[in-house]
């Protein structure tokens, strides 16, 4: 199956207003991820048949706000999650990039900086590792939280030219041309936070939920510290998923996660 392809505006700086985000052309997109959504559902893709196949699953780790517990159930009843603008991040340097020679310009990097700060760069961040100790402990709320599991088969987007693993590096990217070449500096972060393995789902909606039905969970990990009760709750929320839960191993300070019915860690 063809995997989708989606061509975001290019910056028209002779016509600006021709490459500015509208709610009309965000839905027409929304619109097309959902219809290939349905059609992905229905092709039952295997994980060998995937971009990066040795990457079955990626992962969101998530705190859970008691007093706005909707917020974590419409990510399993609406198969749906936040795409956050990386204004929001805690890391003051994302976006970071430099202009070539050719291209300095204080207005043109201007330019580039607001529109990688724009709606068109909505951002869902994820993990290929759920047992990292730190990741645990930053976002989801000291191991108290959840980590959700994703098979990047069961959802278009995540096996789409939108999701990539980040590039981690020691240098901050340059951007050589007025092409799409500015997007790469989505998935670029200093190799400082190399540790988090983090892959990165680009959205043209920053700030507010993805479609109902892109993100499909196939599992939820629990933390040392998820409560009872929260652990009730998600498993109200989301029959016919697998759960896990976090446990250490005779390694100092590593963790492995053992699924219910199912003796092996892994």
């Amino acid at each position: 199956m063809a995997l989708l392809k989606v061509k975001y505006p290019a910056i028209n700086f002779k016509k600006p207003g021709l490459s500015s985000w509208t709610e009309e052309l965000c839905r027409e997109m929304e619109t097309t991820f959902q219809t290939g959504q349905a059609a992905w559902a229905n092709a039952r893709i295997a994980d060998d048949a995937i971009r990066y196949p040795e990457y079955p699953y990626v992962y969101k780790y998530k705190s859970i706000d008691p007093a706005y517990p909707e917020w974590t159930q419409t990510i399993f009843a609406e198969k749906r999650i936040w795409a956050a603008s990386l204004d929001t991040f805690n890391d003051p340097l994302e976006a970071a990039f430099v202009l070539s020679a050719d291209l300095a310009s204080p207005k043109l990097a201007a330019a580039l900086s607001n529109m990688a700060h724009s709606n068109w760069w909505g951002c869902v961040s994820l993990s290929s590792d759920p047992v990292c100790v730190q990741m645990w402990a930053h976002y989801a709320a000291s191991h108290s939280g959840i980590c959700i599991q994703y098979r990047r088969a069961d959802s278009f987007l995540l096996c789409s030219n939108n999701c990539h693993p980040i590039s981690y590096r020691s240098t901050t990217p340059s951007v050589e041309a007025l092409d799409d070449s500015i997007h790469h500096v989505f998935w670029t972060k200093s190799d400082a936070w190399e540790y988090e393995r983090e892959w990165r789902l680009m959205y043209p909606r920053a700030n507010a939920y993805l479609s109902p039905g892109l993100l499909v969970p196939s599992g939820v990990i629990f933390g040392l510290r998820t409560p009872r009760e929260i652990k009730k709750l998600i498993k109200k929320w989301a029959p016919g998923i697998r759960f896990g839960q976090t446990v250490s191993t005779k390694r100092p300070y590593q963790l492995q996660v053992r699924w219910e019915n199912n003796r092996d860690a892994k």
